[in-house]
Order: structure tokens, then C-alpha cells, then sequence
């Protein structure tokens, strides 16, 4: 008990020296002016100042602003904005892009930029934007009838095209025939009020605010002699801003300080679910060694993280490892990524994750609806493996790419803990709810849609290896992640097993088994019979195509007749034989049946090298059962089959644990 009230009065006195200002430091620089600018001072410099006013330039802070014909410029992200006002009570500077000072009917921003070039507030960024509203402007072939569409079109101009700008806090959708030209953040507090064109551009005059009162020279907090300054000056500008807004004085502050942080010490070392019994003795060592010592900021950073270890045994650390793998991978690719949403947003747009889609070894899938009405699927990730690579693999390949038959990624969410993807909604669900009777839907498609559905996702698969700079493997074909939208139409989902390598290379190394059980190529098992490449996903076509003609899983341990249970097998032997193949429902369209049959045995050779690539399937597809040879028969090894259906997602472990004896006897087979 003595502790803890040590540890609340360490607590109190540390916040109340923090909050009490150093007059002894004084004003550290003189303001520079430029122009009718006056007040150039902490936390900015001037470049080319005097020393007396550029005397922050020594430490290196990175908020210099220049002087040019009289004005003050501040470069951002690549791009060059003039300053209009500096607000030094509330940490905010208001900006302005060149190019929307023009008087001409054309006006358009210079530079592009939106909340997706800062990055969240505990990283290294400066800045943050006050406002979450931009101003978009479209270049479009047709004229555009809508109230969120401002026509900026030039009467005197000599292109075809139509320019309009919408004003809004996000850019959900976009009319078919406009593309964006270029987008800029501005300063809006109604967006769904009537605008025209002299009203925004007077406001996009006006520029857009960041804050800065995050900002913290850190080079200045290396010196010893300056540690406990810098420390102070850390949260005194965060209680100093609080009290600009709320208009509270010095000692009403502190007051409140000293109330809040004795409920909340309470809290923390009376709840015993939030907080371990030796946390309290931890921290208080921590508390009486910088009472006692003088460090550095990273020295306190570094105590700081291995307080935290401590505490929770490393889970924080590894969860620390995965996040900022994630952050720097969005943070390198920010400018080709969706739209990024706050964990707030998806909260809204699913309703509090009241209507649940389903759920799976990724967690669970919910139903949404942004705020124009468009449906969206939203998919929650839990257990998240690999550093977030899984969250990686899917906003870096349905992020970035566009076709028809490729689920369309709209937007996503990382904020600490929780990662989410937006997905456009499939109002028709999965595939395997329409090929497997015992789902229980009864909800069978005829041939001519079944047809169209293989031929979806073949062009899918080939546009995944064909129609980029790199190719791409799915890993990952199966009945589950082939979704239907409200024409049937086929789109592959679930890139969480994706991976990238050049168009050149023959096979892509693996550090472990990708896919599911009953759909994965033989070649991910037995390295002898070749390398790993985009003959895997032919594979895994081949497999659903069956799975699709049968109309059942391929292996089926409760077959009327033995030489039924593996249907590769059976329904090969069948048309060797020149037998009728007996398939569910095929009444006059066994033509079709027959040539996705045919055309799937020729995709799951056993040799990768003997696979049709996926620009051959679709010509197979396409064309004439009679124009189709028979192909050998693939190699299949009943005896090794399990007798029960494999789970439709087969952790990568455990499929990457078969037995050295299997192997052995399938290379000596070959």
C-alpha cells in the first residue's frame, strides 16, 4: 500500500513540474519575417536567416520554411504551398496550393495530396491534417448530371473532355466515364450543402490547416543536459493546446490533471483483470530510477519498451514487430493504396458489426453500407500471421489492380490492433454454396452459368499472370473464394496467400506449403517433380473445375462404389471408356459438361510442365469439345487420400508436416 501512494505522489509531482513553464530558457529564436510575414518563429525557421533567427537550423528540425518574391513557402511531400497564417496557440498552419490562386476558369491544384500521405500520429510524420473533407477534380467524356458534380468547364476551352470538382469527406465511387485528375485536401463544415463554382474555389482559396502540435525535435533531446527540458516541452504543448480549446486557465489545468491521473492510477492498481499484482513494484523501480538519474529521450523510450516486455512477457513487442512491418509497408506504397478508414468509419458503416456474414480462419465477415448507399462486405482480420503479411498480401494485389473478375478492394483499415478490408458486396455469396448439395441452399445453376463462371475465373487467373508487370499467384483457388455478384458473375477473392515474382522467373521459392488441402499442386510436396510457378494455380482451376462438374468434392469417402470415391479417377476412366458421363442434372448440356471435365483433367497433370497456361485453358474453354484430345491420365494416389473431406482451410503447418515416407514413395513412383 506505502508504494503505491509513493507511486501516485511521483506521478503528481512529475506532471506538475511538466506543466510548469521554464522561463529561465526564455524565447529560443528571434521571428524571422518574409514579406507582410512577421512572425516566423519556434517550432519553424527561416532558411537563409539570420543566425540569431535560424538558430533552431543547428539542431536540424525539420520545419524550415524559405522566402520567395515576398512569400512564404513551406515544401511538402515533393510539392510547394504557400503559407497564409501560422496559429501558434492552437499548433496549426494553413496552407495553400499555388496552382488555386489562379483566376482562370481551369483552376486546378498544382500537387496532389490527402490524408493518405500522413501517417498516423505515432509515427515520425510532422503533420496532420485538421480536416478530413477534400475537394476532387474529374476530367470527364460525357456530361455529368449531379448535384455533387460542379461543372469548372471552360466555354472558351477546345478539349471534349468535361471537368467538374465534387467536394466531399471521401471519394467512395466514381461516375463511369470521369477519371480523377487530381485531388486536394480543403476546409469544409457542410459537404452535403448546394455548391457552385465561385463558392469552392473561394474556399479552396482560403487553403487547408495541419496541426503540428505533435512535433518534437528530437535531435534536441539527445543532450543529457537538455533531457528533462526536452520532456517538459513534450507535454506542455499538449496541455497547452487542450487549454487554448477549452479556454481553462494554468491552475484549473492543473487541478484537472491531478484529478484525472489519481482516478486513473486508482483504476489501473485496483482492478486487478487490467493490471498484474507486480506491475505496481515494476513501474515504481522505473519511477524511482529517473528520479534518481538524468536521461536521454531514447533512454527513456528504451525503459520504456523493456517495461513493457516485461509486463506482458513479449507479447507487446511482437504485436509492436507486426505493426510496424504492416505501417511501413502502407506508409512505402500510400500513394497506390485504397482509401484508408479509421476503425471509427467501419464501426459505422457495418452498424456495430450487427449483420455477420460469416466467419473463418481470418475471423469474420460482415455486412456494411457506406455513407452513399453503396453495400460493401467488410472483413475483419483476427490472428493475423507472418508480421501482418496476410493483410499485406491483400491490400498489395486487389489494392492495386482492376478486373472484372477480381473482387474489388475499396478501401481498408490498420489502426494498432485492428485491420480490416472493405470489399465491394457479393449479394450472391460463394461458389460452393451452389456446387455442394449438402450446404443446404438447393441452389443449382445450369451448365451454360456454370460455363461462365469457369471461364470468369480462368480470365482472372490469367490476367493474375499475364496482364501485369509482375506476375502474381493466387495459391489459394477454390469454390470458397470464387464470390458472385447479382449476375453471377465470377470474382476471385482472398489474396491472403498471394505472392509477387518477376514475369521472367520459371518458379517462385516458398518457405512454406501455400493453399488448401484437395487444391494444392502436387509440386508444393514433392520438390522432385519440379519447381513451384503459376502452374500451381492451374492446378488448383483444374481441381474446382471438377468440383464444379460433379457437382461434389472431389474425394468422397461415402461413394456408392469404391472406384467412386476419388472422382479425378473415376470420371477419367469414364471417358476412356467412351461411357456417358453421368452427371447430375447435365440432361442436354453434357457437350459442356463433358469439355470443362476434359479441359480440367488437362489441368491436373501430375508434371507442371505437361499443364496448359491459362491463356490455353480459356481457348479450350471457348472452343469445341470435339476439337479436344483426350490428355493422359493424371497420376493419382488414392491410397494416400484421407477418407474424410479435408477442411476447407488446412493450416500451412500442418499441411507442410506430411511424413519423409511419403514423399520418398511418391519420388520413387515418378
Amino acid at each position: 500500500m506505502v508504494r503505491r501512494i509513493w507511486l501516485l505522489t511521483y506521478t503528481v509531482v512529475a506532471i506538475c513540474f511538466v506543466i510548469i513553464p521554464d522561463a529561465a530558457k526564455g524565447e529560443l529564436c528571434q521571428p524571422a519575417s518574409c514579406g507582410d510575414f512577421l512572425d516566423i518563429r519556434y517550432p519553424f525557421h527561416l532558411k537563409n536567416a539570420s543566425p540569431r533567427q535560424n538558430c533552431l537550423k543547428t539542431l536540424d528540425y525539420p520545419a524550415e520554411l524559405s522566402c520567395q518574391h515576398n512569400r512564404t513557402i513551406l515544401n511538402l511531400y515533393d510539392g510547394t504551398y504557400y503559407v497564409k497564417a501560422i496559429d501558434y496557440e492552437l499548433f496549426r498552419i494553413r496552407l495553400v496550393d499555388p496552382g488555386l490562386l489562379s483566376d482562370s476558369c481551369s483552376f486546378r491544384p498544382l500537387h496532389r495530396l490527402t490524408d493518405s500521405n500522413f501517417t498516423p500520429d505515432y509515427s515520425p510524420d510532422q503533420y496532420n491534417p485538421v480536416s478530413e473533407h477534400y475537394a476532387a477534380f474529374f476530367d470527364c467524356s460525357f456530361p455529368v448530371e449531379s448535384p455533387d458534380y460542379v461543372n469548372i468547364t471552360c466555354s472558351s476551352s477546345s478539349t471534349t473532355l468535361y471537368s467538374y470538382v465534387t467536394v466531399a469527406d471521401g471519394v467512395d465511387d466514381l461516375h463511369s466515364s470521369c477519371n480523377m485528375s487530381t485531388i486536394i485536401l480543403g476546409n469544409y463544415e457542410e459537404t452535403g450543402k448546394a455548391l457552385s463554382f465561385s463558392s469552392i474555389h473561394d474556399e479552396l482559396r482560403q487553403g487547408f490547416e495541419l496541426s503540428w502540435w505533435q512535433f518534437v525535435p528530437e535531435k534536441y533531446c539527445y543532450s543529457p543536459s537538455q533531457s528533462l527540458y526536452c520532456f517538459r516541452e513534450h507535454l506542455k504543448r499538449g496541455f497547452i493546446r487542450a487549454a487554448k480549446i477549452t479556454g481553462l486557465s494554468l491552475m484549473a489545468r492543473m487541478v484537472l490533471g491531478i484529478i484525472f491521473l489519481l482516478a486513473f492510477w486508482s483504476y489501473k492498481l485496483y482492478w486487478k483483470k487490467f493490471l498484474k499484482d507486480d506491475a505496481v513494484e515494476k513501474f515504481s523501480a522505473v519511477c524511482n530510477d529517473l528520479m534518481r538519474r538524468r536521461y536521454s529521450c531514447s533512454d527513456i523510450k528504451k525503459m520504456t519498451i523493456d517495461f513493457k516486455i516485461k509486463l506482458s512477457q513479449g507479447a507487446y513487442w511482437k504485436k509492436f514487430i507486426k505493426d510496424d512491418a504492416v505501417e511501413e509497408f502502407l506508409d512505402a506504397y500510400k500513394n497506390l493504396m485504397p482509401r484508408r478508414y479509421s476503425y471509427s468509419d467501419i464501426k459505422k458503416m457495418t452498424n456495430d458489426f450487427k449483420d455477420k456474414l460469416g466467419q473463418g480462419g481470418f475471423g469474420s465477415v460482415f455486412k456494411g453500407e457506406l455513407s452513399n448507399g453503396h453495400l460493401v462486405a467488410v472483413k475483419m482480420l483476427s490472428g493475423s500471421k507472418g508480421k501482418g503479411q496476410d493483410f499485406i498480401n491483400e491490400v498489395a494485389t486487389i489494392g492495386r489492380i482492376h478486373h472484372v473478375n477480381v473482387v474489388q478492394l475499396i478501401g481498408f483499415c490498420s489502426q494498432g490492433s485492428k485491420r480490416a478490408l472493405v470489399y465491394d458486396f457479393m449479394p450472391n455469396g460463394s461458389l460452393d454454396n451452389y456446387i455442394f448439395p449438402e450446404r443446404g441452399k438447393n441452389l443449382l445453376l445450369g451448365w451454360d452459368s456454370m460455363h461462365e463462371i469457369a471461364l470468369g475465373v480462368a480470365r482472372a487467373i490469367e490476367y493474375l499472370h499475364q496482364g501485369c508487370d509482375m506476375q502474381i499467384l493466387h495459391f489459394d483457388i477454390k469454390p470458397h473464394n470464387i464470390l458472385l455478384d447479382e449476375n453471377f458473375t465470377s470474382k476471385i477473392s482472398d489474396f491472403g496467400l498471394a505472392k509477387f515474382y518477376p514475369r521472367d522467373n520459371n518458379t517462385v521459392s516458398l518457405t512454406a506449403v501455400r493453399g488448401t488441402m484437395g487444391y494444392m499442386a502436387p509440386e508444393m510436396f514433392y520438390r522432385s517433380i519440379g519447381g513451384v510457378s503459376y502452374k500451381a494455380d492451374v492446378y488448383s482451376f483444374g481441381m474446382l473445375l471438377l468440383e464444379m462438374t460433379g457437382r461434389r468434392k472431389n474425394l468422397n469417402a461415402h461413394a456408392e462404389h469404391s472406384s467412386q470415391i476419388y472422382f479425378p479417377s473415376w470420371i477419367y476412366d469414364q471417358l476412356e471408356k467412351g461411357l456417358s458421363i453421368e452427371i447430375e442434372d447435365a440432361g442436354e448440356d453434357k457437350k459442356i459438361a463433358k469439355k470443362m471435365v476434359m479441359v480440367a483433367l488437362c489441368c491436373i497433370q501430375l508434371m507442371p510442365v505437361n499443364r496448359p497456361s491459362m491463356s490455353k485453358v480459356i481457348e479450350m474453354l471457348e472452343g469445341d469439345v470435339e476439337l479436344l484430345q483426350m490428355p493422359p491420365k493424371p497420376f493419382f494416389c488414392p491410397q494416400e487420400m484421407p477418407m474424410e473431406d479435408p477442411p476447407d482451410d488446412t493450416d500451412v503447418e500442418e499441411v507442410s508436416a506430411l511424413s519423409n515416407e511419403s514423399a520418398t514413395e511418391m519420388t520413387s513412383m515418378v
